[in-house]
């Protein structure tokens, strides 16, 4: 059952990002009937999500169960990092299909106002943290049994010291 939930929660909780930029483009964007809608964003913003989670949300969430670390406060923390990672990651790669090198990409991201930049970062570390704990409370990492170390764990709570390698 566990394993189901954590394979749910990695399905479902990406799902905010698209959903939240595809009603950002149907309430800000005044042509959203012209060029083609929503359909390119939402594509887009679903495939970023869905590579941050797998190359960042689902090896933190292995390395964390594993340790036991599975605080709820962690899932947000992560998800925060995890979608300002993503941020800087999506905006390189953007400026990469237009032909900037990095060293222009870098100067244009310092000459944007502090406020624009900063309501980036609380848009998408905001949303991060959205994921983050939304997949947390589908897959409760706290309620799981952690198999990671099994024999490990049973030398452990007999209190015959340390099994090391």
């Amino acid at each position: 059952m566990s394993q189901t939930r954590t394979v749910l929660a990695f399905a479902v909780a990406p799902l905010w990002v698209p959903l939240s930029v595809v009603s950002a483009v149907f309430l800000f964007d005044p042509y959203v009937h012209q060029d083609g809608g929503v359909v390119a964003p939402g594509i887009v913003s679903t495939l970023v999500t869905y590579i941050g989670v797998l190359t960042i949300g689902l090896p933190a969430f292995l390395f964390l169960k594993a340790r036991g670390w599975t605080s709820w406060k962690l899932a947000v923390a992560l998800g925060l990092a995890a979608g300002l990672v993503m941020l800087a990651a999506f905006g390189i790669v953007f400026g990469f299909s237009f032909g900037e090198d990095l060293g222009e990409q870098l100067k244009l991201l310092r000459q944007e106002t502090l406020l624009s930049n900063a309501i980036a970062f609380l848009v998408t570390g905001g949303l991060g943290a959205l994921v983050g704990i939304t997949l947390w409370s589908i897959a409760r990492p706290d309620r799981q049994a952690n198999l990671s170390f099994p024999a490990e764990r049973g030398i452990a709570a007999r209190g015959e010291g340390n099994p090391g390698i």
